[in-house]
C-alpha cells in the first residue's frame, strides 16, 4: 500500500511539474493572422480606456446613491421620501420641450402617440433633476476620488484670452466655465476653496465658454475692463437665476464703484462680443465642448470627476515644478 501511495505522489508531482512548464511556455499573444500576432498587451491597451469609462460610470452611480442615503439619514427620512420631497414637483413637460423633441427626432406630430412621448420626456426630466440634486450634494460633501485616466488629452491654450482669479507663478490652471451651466454653478463652493488654498502658487484663469454668448458674459467683461472682474464673476455665480439685464447687476456694479456710463458702453460694445466669439472658436478647435473644463499644464480635465481630481492633479504638477 505504501508503495502505491508513493507512486501516486510521484505521478502527481510529475503531472503538476509538466503543467508548470506548459504555463511558462504559454504564448503571450491571443491570436495570429498571416504571420502577425495580436498580443495580450495590444488588447489590454485598447480596452483600458473602456475599463476606465466603466469604472467612472459605476462609481458615479454609487456615489449618487450613497450621498442620497447619507442625506436621507441626516433628515431621518427614507431615500424614497427624500427624493419625493426634493424632486416631486419636477413632473411637467413644457410644450417647447415636446415640440423640440419631435423636431430633433424628425417625428410627424400627426402620427405619433403623444402619451408615450410625454412619459418618456417626464423620465428624462426626472433623471436630469436627480442628477442636478445629487451632484449639488456631492459638490458640498467631503469627497476624495483617486480614479484617474491613464492618459490626459493635451490642449494648447497659449493664445486664449482670460481673466485672472489669482496670480500665482508656479502653475497655470484654466477654468473654462459658464454662468448658466448647472454643473458650473454646483462646483463653485468647492472650487472657491481650492482657489483660496492654492492661489498663492497657482494662477487660476477664468475663460467663459457657452453654446451662445449670454449677456452675463458681456457684463463680466465690462466689469473686467474696470478691474472688477472677480467681484462681478462671484456675484453672477452667487445669483445664478438672474438675467443679464437684471437691475440688481447694475446696482451691484454701482456699489462697487464702477463708472456706469463706461460699464454700459462696454457691455454693448461689439468688440466685447467679438472677442468672446473668437475665444469660443479657439476652445472648440481644441475639441473642448463641455463645462466646466480645467486645463493644468495643457492637460485637459473635464469628465464627471474633474472637480474632485483637480486638486490631486494640481499637487502632482506643483511637485514636478520643485
Amino acid at each position: 500500500m505504501n508503495n502505491y501511495i508513493i507512486l501516486v505522489i510521484c505521478a502527481f508531482i510529475h503531472f503538476t511539474g509538466c503543467q508548470r512548464v506548459e504555463k511558462e511556455s504559454f504564448p503571450k499573444y491571443l491570436a495570429t493572422i498571416e504571420n502577425r500576432t495580436i498580443s495580450n498587451e495590444k488588447v489590454d491597451s485598447v480596452i483600458s480606456g473602456q475599463i476606465y469609462q466603466l469604472r467612472k460610470s459605476t462609481l458615479k452611480t454609487l456615489l449618487r446613491s450613497t450621498i442620497i442615503e447619507i442625506q436621507a439619514q441626516k433628515q431621518n427620512l427614507t431615500k424614497e421620501a427624500l427624493l419625493k420631497e426634493k424632486l416631486g414637483n419636477n413632473n411637467n413637460v413644457s410644450t417647447e420641450q415636446y415640440y423640440k423633441y419631435l423636431l430633433e427626432q424628425s417625428i410627424d406630430s400627426k402620427n405619433t402617440d403623444t402619451t408615450k412621448i410625454v412619459e418618456y420626456l417626464l423620465g428624462v426630466n426626472k433623471q436630469k433633476h436627480f442628477e442636478y440634486f445629487t451632484d449639488s450634494l456631492l459638490a458640498e460633501s467631503n469627497i476624495s476620488i483617486n480614479l484617474k485616466p491613464e492618459h490626459y488629452a493635451k490642449v494648447k491654450l497659449d493664445e486664449l484670452d482670460y481673466n485672472e482669479l489669482t496670480i500665482g507663478r508656479e502653475l497655470i490652471v484654466y477654468i473654462i466655465s459658464d454662468y448658466n451651466c448647472h454643473s458650473c454653478i454646483n462646483v463653485q463652493k468647492r472650487l472657491r476653496k481650492i482657489i483660496k488654498k492654492y492661489g498663492q502658487s497657482v494662477s487660476f484663469r477664468f475663460v467663459y465658454f457657452s453654446e451662445y454668448i449670454d449677456k452675463k458674459a458681456l457684463v463680466a467683461e465690462a466689469a473686467a475692463s474696470q478691474g472688477k472682474f472677480i467681484e462681478m464673476h462671484d456675484f453672477l455665480f452667487d445669483h445664478p437665476t438672474i438675467k443679464g439685464d437684471n437691475q440688481s447687476i447694475f446696482e451691484f456694479a454701482k456699489n462697487k464703484g464702477l463708472n456706469m456710463r463706461l460699464f454700459e458702453e462696454n457691455i454693448f460694445d461689439p468688440n466685447t462680443l467679438k472677442n468672446l466669439m473668437i475665444n469660443k472658436d479657439k476652445i472648440v478647435k481644441q475639441n473642448i465642448y463641455v463645462t466646466p473644463s480645467f486645463i493644468i499644464n495643457n492637460k485637459l480635465l473635464n469628465d464627471e470627476f474633474a472637480l474632485y481630481t483637480l486638486e490631486n492633479l494640481i499637487n502632482e504638477e506643483l511637485e514636478k515644478e520643485k
